[in-house]
């Protein structure tokens, strides 16, 4: 397309459009470096094998700061080619991307006034005949900023998602709503929620031009809309919204309405069979989400058990589920064939690893207690109280060993 120089009706100078004049607004420059970042490109340098994390985009958003992690200031967006002699994989650059995108459309904002535009449009109300609707996603800009408060301050305590190639698609999507897959917008709409309930109520209407509860309650219409729709053909993005709309659902202390669809959680779970280990049936990608989807649901009943006071039973009993790997996001690649081998020290799932091991030990304690049965006898109590203490010192151990060690004592 023949580049095109607009002429100025007072003076009739012809104004230079160029892709970096410094007096173009940050995100208008960033958008033109985005489309340069999506061309297709003829190589791409391998990532690191070694056993530290990876310094990818997400590790430099606002508001995450992991054990053992580099940590840079933010608010300053780095420069196009700056993003390509240090990061030349694109799943990185699009990360990159994304996070100056969104933190120069937050700057952007704080400068203008609400036009009151964007309240009105959140408040018509949505069905579940609207799923489908280009209506049910916020512009683009406020995508952006939602997708950057979701893997700064949701993601890194989740890891729920790929966070490369949600990213990708998402890009993809952005431009064409209304052809967005149903399932995949299920999961936007949980990571919307997830986004949302990180903010509060000044931060909320700051950002998005809307009250907090009125953009949850939206959001949380839709993702239980399209859970009903499709139950009877669960896929695994559809528990994986599922599984971040309940994790992000218990802080807003709607107790009856968690029970009920953690109960949904594990029936979808269970019909996929992530209840047993996927060993050797499925692609290494999808191995290593089935699992992680499993412990997460495990780690909601046992919060669940701990604040009901009770637990009877547990979906863990006679299951055999292996732990996820200790891996970092850029380690998996949905196409490959062969398991990536688990890194030592931190990494992007360190934390949720943890986190599953030490509910795992919660159980067994619970486990061990239960084994005995009703006796109470001293004999008893004092066999049961030797039992726990072995196994809290051996899990112990191996936390230090594999985990702790590694850690930054600073942090």
């Amino acid at each position: 397309m023949p580049c095109v120089y607009p002429v100025a009706p007072e003076t009739g100078i012809k104004r230079k459009r160029g892709p970096y004049k410094k007096d173009k607004p940050p995100r208008e420059r960033h958008l033109e470096n985005l489309v340069k970042y999506l061309e297709p490109r003829t190589s791409s340098a391998n990532h690191t094998g070694d056993g530290s994390p990876s310094n990818n985009g997400g590790d430099r958003a606002e508001g995450r700061n992991m054990p053992g992690r580099p940590h840079t200031a933010t608010g300053t967006p780095r420069s196009h080619e700056s993003l390509l002699r240090q990061n030349s994989h694109p799943e990185d650059l699009v990360k990159d991307a994304l996070i100056a995108l969104t933190k120069s459309s937050v700057s952007e904002r704080e400068n203008q006034t609400d036009s009151g535009a964007h309240s009105s449009y959140m408040q018509s109300s949505f069905s579940a005949s609207d799923l489908r609707s280009s209506t049910l996603h916020p512009p683009a800009r406020q995508v952006f900023e939602l997708w950057h408060l979701f893997v700064s301050r949701v993601d890194p305590l989740t890891k729920i998602v790929h966070c490369p190639t949600t990213a990708k698609r998402l890009f993809v999507a952005i431009d064409s709503k209304d052809a967005m897959e149903p399932i995949f917008e299920t999961l936007m709409a949980s990571i919307y929620y997830a986004a949302i309930t990180t903010c509060t109520a000044n931060e909320t209407r700051r950002r998005f031009g809307d009250s907090r509860d009125v953009l949850l309650q939206r959001y949380g219409r839709v993702i239980e809309s399209a859970l009903a729709n499709n139950y009877g053909m669960p896929a695994l993005e559809s528990v994986q919204a599922l599984v971040i709309y309940i994790i992000c659902l218990r802080r807003q202390g709607v107790g009856s309405n968690v029970r009920a669809l953690f109960g949904l959680a594990v029936r979808m779970a269970q019909l996929m069979g992530l209840h047993e280990d996927p060993g050797e049936a499925f692609s290494p990608f999808e191995v290593e989400y089935r699992r992680r989807l499993w412990w997460h649901i495990c780690g909601l009943e046992s919060q669940g058990a701990e604040e009901g006071g009770a637990r009877p039973t547990s979906i863990m009993e006679g299951r055999y589920v292996q732990f996820p790997a200790n891996l970092n996001d850029h380690d998996l690649d949905p196409k490959a064939t062969q398991r990536p081998v688990a890194r030592v020290g931190v990494t992007d799932t360190t934390f949720p690893v943890m986190r599953f091991k030490v509910m795992q030990l919660v159980h067994h304690v619970w486990a061990i207690r239960k084994e005995y049965g009703p006796d109470k006898s001293p004999s008893t109590l004092e066999k049961v109280r030797a039992a726990q203490s072995q196994a809290l010192e051996e899990v112990n151990a191996r936390m230090n060993s594999e985990y702790l060690r590694h850690f930054d004592s600073s942090r």
